[in-house]
């Protein structure tokens, strides 16, 4: 299979996507970067190093973020080796969906992967071919990601991802300033300059900046998982959350509607007030002491599952 990545593609996520479902399915993979620019082109030169590169006939896959086919919108692919084509899509909306070209592309692609079913639902409403549409969610590493074996001496709330406008950061500092009584954790990039910006500074609040190890550590240890969102893939932090035994609160996004229930969570409306916030931190803390040693994903999501879709021929 021949993999190709526009200039557009969001690495740690969708190159992770390929990097780990690639090692359960019987397809070698050639990777193809267009467009790079040297920060890219670096990475992509680590990328290739975790795969092989063996090109076959068919299945080529157009890897795409932010909803910008950016390879085929610039001729680089020509229309009659659309139907041939698969393409990953994340991020979909009814603004980038106002674009006819883009449409016209999707709906003469071979297949089109979408990360939940609300861009299913969103897609199929815009012509796309209900019967070219395939959910395909994330996988996670539990490896890395997996409960604690004793219950955590210490409660706090944690939030990842960066300090991006649709992560609504507003709403993170509303919510920390609000419950000085609760201690927060943030890890991420860019947050400590947002918060300066904001010129607040909170007794009840840690911020680190994101590394790896950090991450599943916290998510191991957190007593609550919470993201505010207005937009999301996935997102990935959910499932990363809830393999790790902590339950999560957030808002219908991504695919966190069809995973997030009252045994594993909360979810909240996009306009839920700071008392709703609340009353779910303090409901999930209690299932936190309960289910602190439990995958509350149950096994799910695995690289092997995502794989047997992504690159079934």
């Amino acid at each position: 299979m021949k993999v190709i990545l526009d200039k557009k593609f969001k690495g740690w996520i969708l190159g992770g996507i390929i990097r780990e479902s690639s090692q359960f399915s019987q397809i070698e993979i050639d990777i193809q970067f267009l467009n790079l620019g040297k920060r890219r082109a670096f990475f992509a030169y680590l990328f290739r190093r975790y795969l092989h590169r063996l090109r076959v006939s068919k299945g080529d896959l157009i890897v795409n973020q932010n909803t910008l086919l950016y390879l085929v919108e610039n001729n680089l692919l020509n229309s009659n080796q659309l139907n041939s084509l698969r393409c990953l899509f994340t991020h979909a909306s009814e603004e980038t969906l106002k674009n006819g070209n883009l449409i016209h592309v999707l709906s003469a692609l071979e297949k089109v992967l979408v990360q939940n079913e609300s861009d299913r639902h969103l897609l199929i409403a815009h012509g796309i071919p209900t019967q070219n549409i395939s959910v395909v969610y994330g996988g996670i590493d539990r490896e890395r990601y997996f409960p604690s074996m004793q219950q955590p001496s210490d409660e706090f709330v944690l939030i990842t991802g960066d300090a991006k406008l649709r992560k609504n950061p507003n709403k993170v500092v509303e919510i920390i300033a609000t419950f000085t009584e609760i201690n927060f954790v943030i890890c991420g990039r860019h947050w400590k300059n947002y918060l300066e910006s904001k010129r607040v500074n909170f007794a009840n609040l840690k911020v680190y900046d994101y590394e790896p190890e950090l991450n599943e550590k916290l998510m191991r240890m957190a007593s609550v998982f919470i993201t505010v969102s207005n937009q999301e893939g996935g997102p990935y932090p959910v499932l990363e959350a809830l393999a790790s035994g902590t339950p999560v609160i957030s808002t219908p996004v991504g695919w966190c509607p069809e995973l997030i229930n009252n045994e594993n969570g909360r979810l909240i409306d996009f306009n839920a007030d700071v008392e709703v916030i609340g009353e779910a931190i303090f409901a999930c803390m209690q299932l936190k002491r309960k289910l602190f040693s439990e995958d509350l994903l149950f096994g799910r999501f695995t690289w092997q599952e995502l794989a047997m879709l992504l690159y079934k021929e």
